[in-house]
């Protein structure tokens, strides 16, 4: 079980995985460099955007779907506010049809109520729409990983939005996440993916200090003292002194 940092850079190491999700606009990286970058499903990569029944989605999805019925039990006063916001949304789309973050919208609202083949097909032309953009790579990502549960397919997008945003260390933890719980689990590819974020963003305390809690959860002790010393360090460089107590004390712990 993890422990609980209050302390608010911290408390970001455990944020539920999926917000990502709730993100109002798209991400603006200015170090992208667009030359370097292959969307997904053209020649040099090895797969192609699809539903999760494998029917490639290529084609601009149609603004008319239906509202799916309450298959998951939403509150019926939240799931009327959804609808009326997925309403909204389509309204706005019909107006402007190249508007990426109203797909993104559009997605998110079908992913609310339980509709994921029509989230899969709206983030799916929201990358061919704008395919620099990682939010509706991400978006996939988490879709795949927490409702669809196929793995594999998240992984390809965890990876396709760290190749256009390595500086989104949501995204790692993420990614983390599902190696550590659900995927990959005999393979050193959690811990791999945190030392990754670490090296792109060595002032990111919250990767260091759940390498460290990964290492002591899995009896990696001293690779977990290790690890503690770095993130102890780098707090008290950022001047967070709470923060290194809570630390030291995990520390302290370990066996």
């Amino acid at each position: 079980m993890k422990k609980q940092i209050t302390i608010g850079i911290i408390a970001a190491a455990i944020l539920m995985i999926g917000l990502y999700f709730y993100r109002s606009e798209p991400s603006q990286n200015p170090n992208i460099n667009k030359n370097q970058i292959t969307p997904i499903g053209s020649e040099t990569v090895n797969i192609d955007l699809a539903s999760s029944t494998g029917t490639k989605t290529t084609a601009k999805p149609s603004l008319e779907g239906a509202i799916p019925a309450n298959t998951i039990n939403l509150d019926a006063a939240y799931r009327e506010r959804i609808i009326s916001d997925l309403n909204k949304t389509i309204a706005a789309l019909k107006k402007d049809e190249s508007s990426y973050q109203d797909w993104i919208y559009l997605g998110l609202y079908r992913k609310i109520l339980g509709d994921y083949e029509g989230a899969l097909e709206v983030w799916n032309y929201a990358t061919r729409l704008s395919p620099f953009e990682e939010v509706a790579y991400i978006n996939l990502a988490n879709l795949y990983d927490l409702n669809i549960k196929n793995y594999a397919q998240a992984e390809i997008y965890y990876k396709k939005g760290l190749e256009i945003n390595p500086k989104n260390t949501e995204t790692y933890r993420n990614l983390h996440e599902m190696y550590r719980y659900r995927y990959t689990q005999n393979t050193n590819a959690a811990a791999d993916t945190l030392k990754s974020g670490i090296a792109k963003n060595p002032e990111a305390l919250d990767l260091y200090v759940m390498l460290a809690r990964f290492y002591a959860e899995t009896g990696r002790a001293s690779e977990a003292r290790a690890e503690y010393d770095l993130a102890i360090a780098l707090a008290k460089k950022q001047g967070n002194t709470s923060v290194v107590t809570e630390l030291e004390k995990e520390k302290a712990t370990i066996k």
